[in-house]
């Protein structure tokens, strides 16, 4: 009898042993979504396939959130994606004669945020970036922002609602100022007050009065009997003497 000594000879090759023909690829996935990895493998007798998790533990049947799947178990198939399911998997295809392994990456990323109203992105989710001056958006996660009706514009960018849209070069109101004494506008503070439309400063309270508020169009004289001892820019009852 001829005995074959476990394939020692040199010179012969083994044919039929288990190989990986189409090896699982990095994949990456969201929070919540079916993620696959594909195997596909070949072999005489066909190879039997085993997956095992980033914790190197065997991944067995047909069933639950990660199972196999596919001919012969050549899909791993995880549902419902959880971030602790991001790392390498492996795939080994194993028959009589030989082995073979292959492994890829999976990674978990948590499910992107809408952009809030105000801001937009090409996706209508993080990252976003603001609505520019002269649009708005009232809605969260567009793509776009909405401009202003003809001859209107805002004071700054992010506006949320076409209120915030008015009439370009429209003069800085009572109680308001700009340096171009145009809109956009800022308020006067306290201890000052602007009387006039359009204008680029506002006016400091005279003695013996005084202005609490912000965004006044006068200041308040102090109690009857009572003065400022010249003092200008009052911001309080208090400085009434």
């Amino acid at each position: 009898d001829i005995v074959i000594d476990d394939l020692a000879f040199e010179g012969c090759e083994l044919t039929g042993g288990a190989t990986i023909i189409t090896p699982p690829t990095d994949t990456t996935g969201l929070v919540g979504s079916e993620i696959k990895l594909t195997c596909d493998v070949t072999g005489d007798p066909f190879p039997t396939i085993t997956w095992t998790d980033p914790k190197n533990l065997t991944i067995n049947g047909d069933t639950g959130r990660i199972k196999q799947t596919g001919d012969h178990g050549s899909v791993l198939d995880i549902t419902e994606a959880r971030l602790t399911d991001s790392g390498l998997y492996t795939c080994t295809a194993t028959n009589s004669k030989s082995s073979d392994t292959a492994q890829a990456h999976i990674i978990v990323q948590d499910q992107p945020q809408k952009c809030p109203s105000g801001r937009k992105s090409d996706s209508g989710f993080t990252p976003c970036t603001n609505c520019e001056i002269g649009t708005y958006q009232p809605e969260t996660g567009q793509s776009s922002c909405i401009a202003c009706p003809t001859g209107q514009t805002t004071d700054t960018e992010g506006a949320t609602s076409q209120s915030q849209c008015h009439d370009e070069n429209t003069p800085c109101a009572a109680g308001t100022f700009s340096q171009s004494g145009l809109q956009p506008c800022e308020v006067c503070n306290t201890g000052t007050y602007q009387d006039g439309t359009g204008q680029k400063t506002c006016k400091q309270c005279k003695a013996n009065t005084y202005q609490d508020h912000t965004g006044s169009k006068d200041c308040t004289a102090c109690p009857q009997g009572q003065t400022t001892n010249g003092k200008t820019g009052s911001k309080s009852k208090n400085d009434c003497k």
